[in-house]
């Protein structure tokens, strides 16, 4: 927690609040036991990552992110499995049964142009050489890429509240929990829009 212009120190604690607001703010400091607390002073980013070290928050987090990312790139996603994620994140429970039937008429073009667009830059976006081409990680990259790279949103506020808090801040969560998890993801069909580009060995 931070007040941004001095006139309170700076908070580091732990939560299981997810603070969005100021009233969710205040709930979580109601149960809050065990805080550093780091006074604004010149050095005050060094402080707060000493006091993050000493809660053991950096090391976990980066430990915990490099595990997930090693294991999503050593799980292979053939073109079925691939495309089977992709309609996973996007369909509705009823979608997915009418696609699972071949009526893709159903899906609504909007929604076929978002998932055109994100197979389109799965497969040649920004950062995807460097993915392990065809593993989950690359798909996952390749939504996540999608979002912070290539969709435009309506300004720099709607584009932040949709990424942090919005429906597309939910499609990546769900995007990391399928590739970290690939046997929740459901059998569909290829039958959806894809770029003629697209080649996944």
């Amino acid at each position: 927690s931070n007040s941004h212009d001095g006139s309170k120190a700076v908070e580091v604690y732990f939560s299981d609040v997810r603070v969005v607001c100021w009233n969710t703010l205040q709930m979580s400091l109601k149960g809050c036991t065990q805080m550093h607390r780091v006074r604004h002073t010149a050095n005050v980013k060094d402080r707060v990552n000493e006091a993050l070290k000493i809660m053991g928050i950096i090391e976990n987090n980066v430990q915990a992110k490099k595990e997930a990312f090693e294991a999503m790139k050593k799980t292979k996603f053939s073109e079925t499995r691939f495309f089977d994620y992709i309609g996973n994140l996007f369909f509705s429970k009823e979608e997915m049964v009418n696609v699972k039937a071949g009526k893709t008429d159903a899906i609504s073009t909007r929604k076929k142009n978002t998932i055109s667009e994100i197979v389109a830059f799965t497969n040649a976006g920004v950062g995807q050489k460097e993915a392990v081409e065809g593993s989950a990680f690359w798909a996952y990259n390749g939504v996540t890429g999608y979002y912070s790279n290539q969709k435009t949103y309506k300004d720099s506020e709607n584009r932040m509240t949709s990424l942090l808090w919005g429906t597309d801040a939910g499609v990546m969560e769900s995007a990391l929990e399928l590739a970290l998890e690939p046997n929740k993801i459901v059998s569909l069909s290829r039958e959806i829009v894809v770029p003629k580009n697209f080649n996944l060995n």
